[in-house]
């Protein structure tokens, strides 16, 4: 595994200027290295440095550097992790000599000898310059058993799947299919009825994921025969520019550094309005059983990315997971790294599908369910603050500078957005999805009238997954 991975980004000094943010991760069971402010992507040095640290292979949190003073060298590097980490590399160590020694964490985490084959459905919507990094990843993982299926959703030219057989065509593990319906929900729901695995691990073309990430949401998973999904931990791969900055100061994808599990009976909800509002993680970093996926007849096609919602599926179906009564586990080593949005108009309109999709799923379930229409009634006073910009700790003690988008982009918030994983605890980093702006032009999918539900609880009607298991 390797003790530090460049990415990057960008900040405002206080002079107004930009420097990009490098992102690297280290490992503190092997040596510190010294971090540097090396040239960004556009040939400007980094201004200061996003760095996620790791022990044995588990997240502690992520840390801030200023780059502007120099090079930071391992024992200034250390004396960081240890005033803004120490409380959690203590506990980290602690636990180890309670289970026999240094990295014996990692036994927590084993999975069975009979591990089940593992599906990766990787959904593709016209980067095939993208594609690559996200497989190559994926094929890197340490998984015993494992297959990859590349979908590629509505193409109107040869370039993916010319890049999957050039070089993956020797591969046995790696199978490309094609769903013409517009929309992340239909071709996900391909690659589920295609999947040979007995679990299904879903991330996106504009993702790379780490080498233990099969492993990590797998495990999660195998836990417990009550869990039926598991979500994980994403950074920011870089940020180079500013917009890539502003999207990880507005809440980014990060369900923070503890596990948790979600129910309907949890004490401690993160938020009024559980399970119909964000928190539980995203469908680019998750992983459910097979069988549960089915019955549930998978994403809901009229909504994600390719619909006129932009988004709102991973919502949708953890909804439906939870009402089904299933847990879902939030395995923070499950990590994937998300190329956030470059430019300001693309994060416009991904910002925007995060708003529609999770106000249409409310509705949803608005006209659906008496009780959350009492609910709404009843926490009308707090909804703002459910609705607003996250606000709640993060897993960085020394976040983002604090600097938000200047007034021409203030109203990107959409329909009053849920920042991606509001209200979560203990955390920092952000859930993500391909949204509304994705190069999904006169590519949007038609919706359904709403019907009575044939299986599951709040299952779309005439989903293709019926035909899978019909």
């Amino acid at each position: 595994m390797p003790t530090s991975r460049a990415t990057r980004d960008a900040e405002i000094d206080g002079a107004g200027s930009f420097r990009p943010v490098r992102i690297l991760e280290v490992e503190l069971s092997e040596p510190l290295p010294t971090v540097d402010a090396t040239a960004s992507r556009s040939g400007a040095p980094y201004g200061s440095a996003q760095v996620l640290v790791r022990f044995h292979g588990a997240p502690l949190g992520t840390i801030w550097l200023d780059l502007t003073g120099g090079p930071v060298d391992a024992a200034a590097l250390a004396s960081e992790i240890d005033r803004r980490l120490g409380d959690r590399v203590t506990h980290h160590v602690e636990a180890d000599r309670r289970l026999g020694g240094p990295g014996r964490c990692r036994d927590r985490f084993r999975l069975p000898e009979a591990t089940p084959m593992v599906s990766v459905v990787v959904a593709t919507f016209h980067r095939p310059q993208m594609l690559p990094a996200c497989i190559d990843s994926v094929l890197a993982n340490d998984h015993p058993d494992f297959e990859v299926l590349v979908v590629d959703n509505g193409p109107d030219d040869e370039r993916t799947a010319t890049v999957v057989a050039e070089r993956y065509g020797d591969d046995p593990r790696v199978r490309y299919l094609q769903e013409r319906a517009p929309g992340t929900s239909h071709a996900r729901n391909t690659g589920t009825a295609a999947a040979r695995g007995e679990i299904i691990a879903f991330t996106d073309d504009d993702v790379v994921v780490d080498r233990g990430w099969i492993s990590g949401l797998a495990a999660a998973v195998l836990a417990d025969r009550g869990i039926a999904c598991a979500t994980g931990l994403t950074q920011p791969y870089e940020l180079e520019t500013e917009p890539q900055v502003w999207f990880e100061q507005y809440g980014g994808m990060g369900q923070g550094v503890e596990r948790r599990e979600f129910d309907l009976s949890m004490p401690d909800p993160p938020s009024v309005l559980f399970p119909f509002t964000p928190g539980v993680g995203s469908s680019n970093n998750m992983a459910i059983r097979r069988a549960v996926a089915l019955d549930l007849d998978g994403f809901d096609v009229r909504l994600g990315p390719g619909t006129p919602t932009g988004g709102g599926e991973d919502l949708d179906l953890f909804v439906r997971l939870l009402l089904s009564g299933h847990r879902i586990a939030y395995e923070p080593r499950g990590i994937v790294w998300h190329r956030h949005r470059i430019e300001a108009d693309e994060l416009r309109g991904h910002v925007f599908g995060y708003g529609a999709g999770s106000i249409a799923v409310l509705t949803k379930w608005f006209l659906r369910r008496p009780d959350l229409r009492r609910r709404v009634a009843r926490q009308a006073p707090h909804l703002l603050a459910a609705f607003g910009p996250r606000t709640g700790p993060t897993t960085d003690p020394a976040p983002v500078p604090p600097r938000r988008p200047p007034t021409p982009h203030a109203g990107w918030r959409g329909p009053s957005w849920p920042a991606p994983s509001s209200d979560r605890s203990a955390g920092s980093d952000r859930p993500h999805e391909r949204r509304a702006s994705d190069d999904r032009d006169g590519t949007r999918a038609r919706t359904h009238p709403d019907v009575p539900l044939r299986r599951g609880v709040g299952a779309p009607h005439r989903s293709p997954l019926h035909r899978a298991h019909a």
